[in-house]
């Protein structure tokens, strides 16, 4: 998957050395572009429906992932191991995804699935409160 990269770099307004105000942009700039990369493929959603999230996972099976609940999270975690050919060693390809879940999410149904166009679709629907 191709995509074009861009890079923010950010000045920042008070006076300080060149050196100092060159260390903080650049290190802003690669926080930014490691969030923008993170975010890559990804779609979080949360609206009176319920929680969803949309992963490309085309590099993956069903049985490579996890996804769980942990806290006020759910967690993405993929793993494929293969041999290679000539059979020299084991190429070892994997990820791993945090998302904040909302408060009033269902997570006890929250349910997981891979679509045939390699998208990994997590739902949990938002609580029904009884009166």
């Amino acid at each position: 998957m191709a995509s074009d990269l861009a890079v923010l770099i950010l000045i920042p307004a008070a006076s300080h050395s060149a050196a100092s105000r060159s260390k903080r942009r650049g290190e802003e700039s690669s926080r930014r572009l490691r969030e923008f990369l993170s975010r890559q493929g990804t779609q979080v959603n949360c609206d009176p429906s319920g929680f969803k999230v949309h992963v490309d996972v085309k590099l993956f099976s069903p049985e490579d992932l996890l996804v769980k609940v942990s806290g006020d999270f759910v967690e993405v975690q993929g793993k494929h191991e293969e041999k290679k050919k000539d059979g020299s060693g084991t190429m070892t390809r994997q990820f791993s995804r945090r998302y904040r879940i909302q408060g009033g999410v269902d997570t006890m149904v929250l349910e997981s699935a891979v679509s045939p166009e390699g998208i990994l679709i997590i739902f949990a629907p938002m609580l029904r409160w009884s009166l």
